[in-house]
């Protein structure tokens, strides 16, 4: 593996490339011989020839592959997933090159979609210091770290990864010694030689407090040291542009699903999530006390030197009368430090914080005391009497310094690290409440009543004296598990206060009475006025009837009360990969645009404060594409300053393994949220929206035509493409269905996008698209006038950023797609007239879809205007194109395997799952 991907890239990234391909080879030949190192040259050859037009070199490709047995090919597979790893970190490397770059040459300018830019573009549109000021102090950014099962790396190899990543960072210093560059190339042949012999599968699937450590790895490695480089840019740009205006205390934070999720999932259960809450707080504290005593090493200030505060002084005075046996040691060495005295007492506070044993107290099998230093309020108070004090006499550069980051570090993580979701489908939600009711013989049942009879019998208990929540005998195991969790959310709150939680998300919801049932549960366990209630509208169904669920919340008594309890703020999450599933791309997209505009309105002329929440996945079929851009595409007035969305799978990776990429992410979501905020609420253009309609209407009908209504599709589905294989994938702790049932209705939206872009269809990405315009204006549209209706679409591309952006990330979607390879997938499929019928049709909407869009961008070819991606598809797929055929070679011996020949199952599993990681990581995507 020692060719490169271009020989005409800027040299350091071919050097890198070349060095760490290099190292790739050698490592193949060292441990496995020359023989492999050939075979796996000649299969790369014909790859490359076939992308070269040789009519037979598919044949050929398919033929050498067919010959191997299963360890060859994974050893093959093998050294090209690691080859896209090793890639990846170099043009990861050559990004943060080029950030640095241009911000060296920018000089006092700041760098586009930042946060100084943003406020930069403000003053120069001559907004006032006042709306400045009050966007500032509305502005919440919060992105959740979710486990859904598409991140195709176990944590060992993105710590590999990461080390690789910071030797290839310093390579690049141009003082090294000779003796120090060859340490690095060591280090890096060593990492290469580790990743070439670790496992790629993990040998059980993880378990739910797996994925949550998981989670904690990009808080731990990057995200600790990103938040307080926010805040700095904040202050500074501020300092530019709006001098007199002061930095808000709270603007980013983190959330996360991970251990709170159990949606479908039986195995995140209470303990989980007690377990998932001890992780998470006990990074933050960990954290916090490491930093506290490296403060009292540096915070030396005598005071003689400096005074020191009375505050401070009596607070210390209070500490030395029982001392701990450090601290007293350091009062006989250090009398007149009173920083490092003080800092030392803190820390030894945390020392007892960190021995609290939460997951116990949360289950009820703790009552010992509570620690002294219980949250994170009680820590950056004493935090801030040192800063106070310092300030006060010469010590502002100090307390600007370290202690400054310390405080900034509390005010984004808190001792919880991230805000917990929880998250349960409403059907489960309404079946577990109904199950209760009846043990306490309310009849009838509410599952027999009507959605507005449920509604009123749970208005009616919630305004009723709470009963005693507890779990019976009686009762099925899932109800009790739902008491459970509530019982324990009560001793959350009991112990640790609100902000260890985030909200708790109804999935799937569909009324009014799905937001109720959780409120009745919040009711009897005590938490009514604490518990924000977050329902999720996934469905076309759900999503136009959100705005309409809204208003008769808002006017129900029981709801109003408990909004007013929660500041009149609502939390509402929109799903854009259910919608997607169930509608195809252009129908799903304008049902959202039109919810979140409902919704906002009506939260509007109800006075309540609205935070929209995005469930967005990484791919284009998902919500996915660059964050900035979906958000500056928002619906004008939706935003106001507060932004939520999910990060999933593989993205985690993709955006926060490296600290320079993962701040840049950063300061574009806050730079968008920043840029949208200040657009106001306007109506769409008549003939706009009239186009928009149609266009959904008739890419609805396309989508659902050949996924829901064309005879045997999913046969072809589940025979063209690796579904059956990602079921069994030992990737993530939640199954891939909701129910048994296989049909596309029950399977989870994001195994579904997976196994079309495993496979190279990419198909929710763009389905239904051409077939909409060519029914709306095309030269056979039944509707008069075509060529007026194709400059209205030309300038809704120019003119209307959310158009825009929803062509742009179809253009991704199809540039990734390959209609070749797919070819090679739809073999697979047994019977020929249904492969000719299914992929005849894809092929000819697939066709459609590039024509329409070359057609409405005055492109020449797809991903014209994105050269870098196009040329990064265009120099991949060859090294891409191995592992697909290798999948399809592994699918086919599957599939033909006998049923009880478990030993060849798992060996062709183990090399199935390698191809997976090698697709994933060669198209920087999974689902």
């Amino acid at each position: 593996m020692t060719r490169t991907l271009s020989e005409t890239e800027p040299s350091p990234l071919s050097r890198d490339i070349h060095l760490l391909g290099g190292i790739l080879g050698a490592t193949l030949r060292d441990l496995e011989g020359d023989q492999l190192f050939a075979t796996e040259e000649r299969v790369r050859a014909l790859a490359k020839a076939r992308r070269g037009g040789d009519a037979d070199a598919a044949r050929a490709l398919a033929a050498q592959i067919s010959q191997h047995d299963v360890a060859t090919l994974e050893l093959i597979a093998l050294a090209f997933t690691a080859y896209f790893d090793l890639v990846n970190l170099a043009e990861e490397q050559q990004r943060v090159r080029v950030l640095r770059a241009r911000e060296r040459a920018l000089a006092d300018a700041s760098r586009d979609e930042s946060i100084a830019r943003a406020l930069q573009e403000f003053r120069a549109e001559n907004i006032s210091a006042e709306r400045v000021a009050a966007l500032l102090a509305r502005l919440r950014v919060e992105l959740v770290f979710t486990a859904h099962p598409t991140e195709a790396k176990r944590r060992t190899i993105l710590s590999k990864l990461e080390r690789m990543a910071a030797s290839l960072y310093e390579l690049d210093r141009a003082d090294l010694a000779p003796r120090e560059r060859a340490a690095h190339v060591n280090k890096l042949r060593a990492e290469i030689h580790a990743l070439w012999l670790t496992d790629r599968s993990r040998s059980t699937r993880p378990e739910a407090t797996d994925e949550a450590r998981t989670g904690l790895f990009f808080f731990e490695s990057t995200l600790w040291t990103i938040a307080p480089r926010l805040h700095a840019d904040l202050r500074e740009a501020l300092a530019a542009t709006y001098p007199d205006l002061a930095l808000p205390a709270h603007f980013i934070s983190f959330g996360s699903w991970i251990g709170g999720d159990r949606d479908g999932n039986p195995f995140v259960t209470t303990a989980v999530t007690a377990e998932a809450l001890r992780l998470q707080r006990g990074l933050a504290v960990e954290n916090y006390r490491a930093a506290t005593r490296a403060l009292a090493r540096d915070l030396s200030v005598s005071r003689q030197r400096a005074r020191v505060s009375e505050a401070l002084q009596a607070s210390l005075q209070k500490d030395l009368e029982h001392p701990h046996a450090h601290l007293a040691l350091l009062r006989e060495r250090y009398p007149l430090e009173s920083y490092r005295l003080k800092l030392e007492s803190i820390a030894h506070e945390l020392d007892a914080t960190t021995r609290d044993k939460m997951t116990e107290r949360l289950l009820g099998k703790n009552e010992t005391a509570l620690p002294a230093l219980r949250d994170a309020a009680q820590f950056d108070a004493a935090l801030r009497m040192l800063d106070d004090s310092l300030s006060a006499d010469r010590g502002q550069v100090i307390a600007a310094a370290d202690l400054r980051t310390l405080r900034e570090q509390v005010a984004v993580f808190g001792f919880h690290t991230a805000h917990l979701d929880l998250r349960q489908e409403a059907s489960r939600l309404l079946a577990d409440v109904d199950a209760l009711l009846y043990a306490h013989r309310v009849t009838p049942h509410l599952a027999q009543m009507t959605r507005a009879e449920q509604a009123r019998l749970l208005t009616y208990l919630i305004q009723q004296p709470p009963q005693v929540l507890r779990q019976g005998g009686g009762l099925s195991d899932e109800t009790n598990e739902t008491i459970a969790l509530f019982q324990m959310l009560a001793r959350v709150h009991e112990n640790y206060g609100a902000a260890p939680l985030g909200g708790f998300v109804i999935s799937m919801a569909q009324a009014a009475s799905d937001v109720l049932a959780v409120l009745f549960l919040a009711h009897w366990a005590g938490i009514a006025d604490q518990l924000d209630i977050v329902p999720l509208f996934e469905t076309m169904q759900a999503l136009q009837a959100a705005a309409p669920i809204l208003r008769e919340l808002f006017a129900n008594a029981a709801y109003a009360r408990h909004l007013r309890a929660r500041g009149m703020k609502l939390q509402v999450m929109v799903g854009y990969s259910d919608s997607n599933k169930e509608s195809g791309l252009i129908a799903a997209n304008w049902a959202l645009y039109q919810a979140k505009t409902a919704l906002a309105e009506t939260c509007r002329a109800h006075g309540v404060e609205l935070t929209l929440f995005h469930g967005r996945g990484g791919s284009v079929a998902r919500g996915g594409g660059p964050p900035w851009r979906a958000i500056l595409a928002e619906p004008p007035g939706t935003l106001d300053g507060r932004f939520r969305m999910t990060e999933q799978g593989e993205v985690l990776a993709a955006r926060y393994s490296n600290p320079q990429l993962a701040h840049r992410h950063l300061e574009q979501i806050i730079y968008a949220v920043l840029r949208a905020s200040m657009t106001p609420p306007e109506d769409l253009r008549a003939d706009w929206r009239a186009m928009m309609q149609a266009l959904s209407d008739a890419g609805l009908a396309a989508y659902r035509a050949l996924v829901y209504e064309k005879p045997r599709f999913i046969e072809f589905w589940e025979q063209a493409t690796p579904i059956q294989e990602i079921e069994q994938l030992r990737i993530g702790s939640r199954p891939a269905r909701r129910k048994p049932t296989r049909s596309v209705q029950t399977l989870r939206a994001i195994p579904w996008v997976f196994s079309w872009m495993q496979s190279r269809f990419n198909l929710p990405g763009w389905y239904g698209l051409g077939a909409a315009f060519d029914a709306v204006a095309g030269d056979s549209a039944a509707l008069p006038g075509a060529n007026s209706k194709i400059e209205i679409l030309r300038a809704m591309t120019r003119e209307w950023q959310f158009f825009n952006t929803m062509l742009q990330n179809a253009q991704n979607a199809l540039g990734k797609a390959d209609m070749g390879i797919a070819a090679q997938y739809a073999e697979l499929v047994q019977d020929e007239n249904l492969r000719a019928e299914i992929f005849g049709d894809i092929r000819a909407e697939f066709d459609r879809t590039r024509a329409w869009i070359l057609r409405l961008t005055e492109q020449n070819d797809i991903l014209d205007n994105e050269p870098v991606l196009q040329r990064a598809i265009h120099l991949r797929n060859p090294y891409v194109d191995p592992l697909n055929f290798i999948q399809i070679e592994l699918m086919r011996r599957l599939r033909a395997l006998e049923k009880n020949d478990a030993k060849g199952h798992a060996e062709l599993m183990d090399a199935m799952v390698v191809t997976i990681n090698g697709i994933a990581a060669g198209l920087r995507n999974t689902g």
